[in-house]
């Protein structure tokens, strides 16, 4: 699995800051949320990342504001800042949630023309990317059945509410409504997201076959379990789970979902115990893992 892995990381152009992002948001958030620095560095090296670039990975996603640290004598921890949980929020509430098949006659709208702080407006698209929003035109973002509750808080979070401009709009006629599914096709560049799909699907359907028959060693499985939420979630953030009235007939993203959570229940259990027994924080061995842990999938991970 070692080997899959650092294949992996090559062929998909896999960074070390973003799947060091997904120890954290997978892993390490159910566990405490926080960890020792040697860690990471030691969970790194067996997807063949050494500690240099390690280090320089953990730095620059302090540096982006993502991660913060924490030092108790001559040890390093690190754990989500306040920013970094909020965008793994979103991302974990579209990785383990079940699929969303809201109908799309009302629309979720946000114009931003109004905010002038350049870091929190970077940091509001950055979540609004995440939501699955979409530039329509300058300073106008929306998705068909976008989710208002998570837009709200997330407008919340950066103190803008008294900014941005929320609200919900359906099309007038069947004309309209036509029209707008041409837009999304155009805005959302469906064709390259089930694309995207269609390759994770491929490269994970012959895995799924595998653990199915033969359970993994827990170094194998925390492994596969990292690198696989990673690919999801890069196929997902550019999926803006669009109504199914909206999407092509036999939706490669359905299949890719349940690929996904297919082989992550059935490995759950042999990584968690390399977690366990791997991984550190302050008061030494991580805890056992969270409730939200033991909801991902519908509640079956365990």
């Amino acid at each position: 699995m070692e080997d899959f892995v650092k294949q992996r990381l090559q062929d998909a152009r896999i960074s070390a800051t973003s799947l060091i992002f997904t120890i954290f948001g997978d892993t390490i958030s159910v566990h405490s949320g926080s960890v020792w620095l040697s860690s990471v560095i030691d969970a790194m090296q067996k997807f063949g990342v050494n500690e240099r670039l390690v280090r320089t990975s953990v730095y620059r996603l302090v540096k982006d504001g993502l991660l913060e640290s924490e030092k108790i004598g001559r040890c390093s921890y690190y754990r989500f800042s306040d920013e970094g949980k909020r965008h793994s929020a979103i991302a974990a509430e579209r990785i383990y949630a079940g699929i969303a098949n809201d109908s799309a006659h009302e629309w979720t709208l946000a114009i931003t023309q109004q905010v002038r702080d350049a870091t929190k407006l970077k940091e509001l698209k950055r979540g609004l990317d995440w939501l699955g929003f979409s530039q329509l035109k300058p300073s106008v973002y929306g998705h068909p059945s976008g989710d208002l509750p998570a837009l709200e808080e997330l407008v919340a979070q950066y103190q803008l509410t008294d900014m941005v401009v929320l609200f919900s709009a359906h099309p007038s006629n069947i004309n309209s409504q036509n029209n707008l599914k041409q837009l999304v096709y155009n805005k959302w560049s469906l064709d390259e997201v089930t694309q995207h799909y269609r390759e994770f699907c491929e490269t994970y359907r012959s895995i799924m076959k595998k653990v199915e028959k033969k359970k993994l060693p827990g170094k194998d499985a925390f492994l596969l379990r990292t690198m696989l939420i990673h690919e999801y979630r890069r196929v997902l953030l550019r999926d803006p789970q669009l109504p199914e009235e909206m999407l092509p007939v036999k939706w490669e993203g359905f299949t890719a979902h349940q690929i996904c959570k297919s082989i992550y229940l059935d490995i759950a259990p042999e990584a968690e115990q390399y977690v366990r027994e791997n991984f550190e924080n302050a008061q030494g061995k991580l805890p056992a893992p969270s409730r939200v842990y033991h909801k991902r999938f519908g509640g079956q991970a365990s």
